[in-house]
C-alpha cells in the first residue's frame, strides 16, 4: 500500500510538472506571437494585429502558472515578462512611436521573455532529476 501511495505521489508531481511545462510553452508562443504582431504593424504596416492578440489565451497559461507552480524564480520571471510586455502593450496602444522608446521596450521584453524561458527550463531540468532519483 505505501508503494502505491508512493508511485500515485510521483505521478501526480510528473503530471502536474508536464502541465506547468504545457502553460510555459503557451505562453512563450503568446509572447512571441505578441512580439511578432507588433513588428507586423510597426515595419509592415498593417492594421490591427496587435488588437487581436489572444489576450484571453496569455492570461488563462498566466493563470495556471501561477496556481500549478511553485518555483520561484518561473514566478518572478512570470511577473516580469507580464510587466514588461503590459508596458510596451500599454505604449503601443496609445500610438507613440518615437523609434528609440519603442526598442528599448521590445528590448525588455524580449529580455524578460529569454529569462522565463531560462527559468522554466532550469525548473525543468531540476524536477525532472528530483522525479528521477525518487523513482
Amino acid at each position: 500500500m505505501i508503494g502505491q501511495q508512493l508511485a500515485k505521489r510521483g505521478e501526480t508531481k510528473i503530471r502536474v510538472l508536464e502541465l506547468v511545462l504545457e502553460q510555459c510553452a503557451q505562453l512563450d508562443a503568446l509572447n512571441a506571437d505578441y512580439w511578432d504582431r507588433v513588428w507586423e504593424e510597426r515595419d509592415l504596416g498593417l492594421e490591427g494585429r496587435v488588437e487581436s492578440w489572444d489576450v484571453r489565451g496569455h492570461r488563462l497559461a498566466t493563470a495556471r502558472i501561477k496556481v500549478l507552480c511553485r518555483d520561484g524564480r518561473v514566478l518572478r520571471a512570470l511577473d516580469e515578462v507580464n510587466r514588461t510586455g503590459n508596458t510596451l502593450g500599454s505604449y503601443w496602444r496609445s500610438g507613440q512611436r518615437d523609434p528609440i522608446e519603442l526598442e528599448g521596450r521590445l528590448a525588455q521584453f524580449n529580455t524578460a521573455r529569454a529569462e522565463f524561458l531560462a527559468a522554466s527550463a532550469a525548473m525543468v531540468e531540476s524536477r525532472s532529476a528530483i522525479i528521477s532519483l525518487g523513482s
